[in-house]
């Protein structure tokens, strides 16, 4: 599996495939209950919380203002280690308790997401509702992460039939368009930002693909039930480099970590297989649209000089010039042993260049970015018009996952959204598991 030593933020390639399991699942703040009995266990903590409260010595009258985001808290624990419990490898949720982190001043922060929130856990803890570990004090060499699990309160409930892991799903609400820094010592970090007409454009169209999959039929196969939660299908935007032109690719939605073998043989639309279409060479593609031109036919994977190497590695190392903000010298890391001996990064690079002459200016420019940016803008628009045409479509990257019925017509929207966008004609592959 390769990875892009420039631009790891955003690989521009599939990686879910034999991924390992996460051991550090953090907490969830928009899960909330979505049916009666899940409405009834979250009224039943709130209970319980309450009363731990009145016997503490701190305990004060809550003003009403204060009422929600008690109610959004406990709802949020509740539903995190309700769904801990019912994921078959028991993986705990990381929490953070930092005031620092949760009384800061910005549009990340959600409802309950406050300076009282560790009192709402050690409430439901003492209550048996959950089982909390407070993790040490982090230092500058490790970062310590509390955990909570399902308590024997809550275990107790669970044994009711009522309760499914889709008795609580991710809720329309938190902010989701991300804005991240430029990359500083390998990592980038969410900043605020004023909105404007773009940024309220960018989130009315998210928020419409959001509502849209909250109310599609997805499902997965009995076999991947307990380990799948089907209502995780909040998608949000991230930015980078502290611009709405550059990324901008959806994150979020439970399919997308999945395998694409379990995706072919468990994910369901509308009852039906799913098929993915896929746009072929997107991103050099992308890269002749930015200087004006045509791509030239055929695979522009294809370099004289690099026959020998494999196409997935000549890919990548394609891709890793559009992103590279400087002449690369080097061969991206874990790929020296499929280049002849003798290549360098910049012969090979040069190698490149020579093929495609007409986007060498952009190698080595940082134009990857930007690149990432038109690329989203093609899939969000995709995804507006498979809702127009009333069609549920799954978003992976520069890929999409529709019904196998419904492929000779979401087709064309794909090639259509390229063209509106581009000015330029790209053909779309189709893969069937």
């Amino acid at each position: 599996m390769l990875a892009f030593d420039c631009a790891d933020d955003f690989p521009l390639h599939e990686t879910a495939q034999d991924q390992p399991k996460r051991s550090d699942i953090p907490f969830d703040w928009t899960l909330r209950p979505s049916n009666p009995p899940a409405h009834q266990l979250v009224a039943l903590a709130m209970t319980d919380a309450n009363a731990i409260r009145r016997r503490s010595k701190k305990a004060r009258r809550r003003q009403q203002r204060h009422e929600s985001a008690f109610e959004a808290a406990v709802s949020a624990i509740v539903a995190n280690a309700t769904q801990a419990a019912l994921r078959s490898d028991s993986t705990p949720i990381h929490v953070s308790r930092s005031k620092v982190h949760l009384e800061r001043r910005d549009r990340y922060r959600q409802e309950g997401e406050t300076g009282a929130f560790p009192q709402r856990l050690d409430e439901l803890h003492e209550a048996g509702w959950i089982v909390q570990v407070i993790a040490p004090p982090s230092t500058a060499e490790q970062r310590n992460s509390s955990t909570i699990t399902a308590g024997p309160v809550l275990l107790a409930h669970l044994r009711e039939p009522d309760f499914q892991a889709a008795a609580f799903h991710q809720a329309p609400v938190g902010e989701v368009i991300i804005l991240k820094s430029v990359k500083r010592r390998q990592k980038r970090s969410i900043i605020d930002y004023v909105d404007t007409p773009q940024t309220h454009s960018l989130r009315e169209e998210v928020t419409r693909i959001n509502h849209a999959l909250l109310q599609a039929d997805i499902s997965v196969t009995p076999e991947c039930a307990d380990t799948v939660d089907v209502g995780h299908r909040r998608l949000v935007r991230s930015f980078i480099d502290e611009g709405f032109d550059h990324g901008g690719r959806f994150g979020g939605g439970f399919w997308v970590p999945m395998s694409k073998t379990d995706r072919f043989a468990h994910l369901r639309i509308d009852g039906e297989r799913v098929v993915e279409l896929d746009f072929e060479q997107l991103h050099p593609h992308i890269a002749y649209a930015l200087v004006g031109g045509a791509a030239p036919k055929g695979d522009l994977y294809d370099i004289p000089g690099l026959e020998t190497v494999p196409r997935k590695t000549r890919k990548a190392f394609f891709n890793a010039l559009l992103w590279d903000e400087r002449e690369r010298r080097s061969l991206v890391k874990g790929t020296r042993e499929h280049f002849p001996a003798h290549l360098s990064g910049k012969s090979a690079a040069d190698l490149v260049a020579r093929q495609h002459p007409a986007i060498a200016p952009l190698l080595g420019t940082g134009a990857g970015a930007r690149i990432m940016g038109i690329e989203s803008e093609i899939m969000t628009r995709i995804m507006l018009d498979l809702i127009e045409a009333g069609i549920t479509g799954l978003p992976i990257h520069d890929a999409v996952l529709v019904p196998a019925s419904k492929t000779f017509l979401a087709l064309p929207v794909m090639r259509e959204a390229y063209r509106s966008i581009t000015g330029q004609t790209i053909r779309v592959s189709k893969t069937v598991g």
